[in-house]
């Protein structure tokens, strides 16, 4: 693959300032300092440029403020409009304002780059971090894994994957139209890492390791307001419909929709206390609708029956 500049655009759509300055540290740390940072400022009401302005001499920042809000409402546009800072930089890391990646993080990404030159969607493992920043628990995924079984992998609980792990080509990134979209930015990070990693699978670095922080300010799963949860609901079956369209073929088919079935399945319990026991079955019947698999249905509710009946 012909790259016009091999250096990293880390890219940060910033708006909480509380932890960006762990964020700015662990890149001035960093070993192989070959990487541009661009942050854009989600019109915070917070101190964003004057904790950049602190770290603009020691790492190559490029600051943006936008004059309006839009993570708010569009996720998945405030980061593609971030992207859009970026130059020509043939790599693309999506970070956060509150996150932290180890000191050889850059240096081994460009390490893995040069011995596997036909990667295009590069993954570290994770250390979850707490608001000390000390490690409570990891995520680690296998060195190679292909779409499909990150895609089965995901909906079976056997991995966790977030969006600051990953490292990808512009050229990848451009090739499958970008982000893929669903209301509230609902699984549109790993319905993206599904459709990029169809091209060259995921390729994980485990000698250096990001740090995912989670506190008290992260967004929790919101399991109680009645239109935000129906939104997700909705935009949960989007993506299962979504996923089953890009794996259509009747064996590994099946085993990917038996594992969505439970996965949503086990969603509609979380919703138990604002979703009656028949808004449940109607979603449950309209998942296996979407699926295009009617015959789920009755294992899909006798599932859910036990299960909820066991919590």
């Amino acid at each position: 693959m012909k790259r016009q500049n091999d250096k990293i655009a880390i890219v940060i759509p910033a708006y909480k300032d509380a932890f960006l300055e762990a964020t700015l540290k662990s890149l001035v740390r960093q070993t192989n300092k070959n990487f541009v940072v661009y942050i854009g400022d989600d019109a915070s009401p917070y101190q964003i440029e004057n904790v950049v302005r602190k770290y603009s001499t020691q790492i190559d920042v490029v600051y943006h403020r936008f004059s309006s809000n839009l993570g708010g409402r569009d996720l998945v546009g405030q980061w593609e409009r971030c992207i859009s800072l970026t130059q020509d930089e043939s790599w693309i890391w999506l970070f956060s304002d509150d996150d932290e990646m180890d000191d050889n993080c850059v240096e081994k990404f460009y390490e893995n780059i040069n011995k596997n030159k036909k990667d295009e969607l590069v993954h570290f493992n994770v250390n979850v971090i707490d608001e000390n920043s000390k490690k409570i628990n990891e995520s680690v995924f296998p060195e190679k894994m292909d779409s499909y079984t990150f895609a089965l992998s995901k909906f079976r609980g056997r991995i966790k994957s977030f969006v600051v792990e990953y490292v990808f080509s512009r050229n990848l990134y451009e090739q499958v139209g970008g982000f893929q979209r669903f209301d509230l930015a609902w699984n549109s990070d790993d319905a993206t890492w599904v459709k990029m990693s169809r091209v060259t699978g995921i390729r994980t670095i485990d000698d250096a390791r990001v740090n995912w922080r989670k506190s008290s300010l992260n967004i929790s799963p919101n399991t109680m307001d009645e239109s935000i949860v129906r939104r997700k609901i909705e935009a949960d079956l989007d993506y299962v419909r979504y996923i089953n369209q890009l794996f259509p073929s009747s064996r590994c088919n099946f085993k990917l929709c038996l594992s969505m079935m439970t996965w949503f399945c086990v969603n509609m319990i979380r919703y138990q206390k604002i979703l009656s026991l028949k808004e449940q079955c109607h979603y449950i019947y309209i998942f296996s609708k979407r699926i295009n698999k009617a015959y789920f249905y009755p294992a899909a509710m006798l599932y859910s029956l036990l299960k909820r009946a066991i919590l």
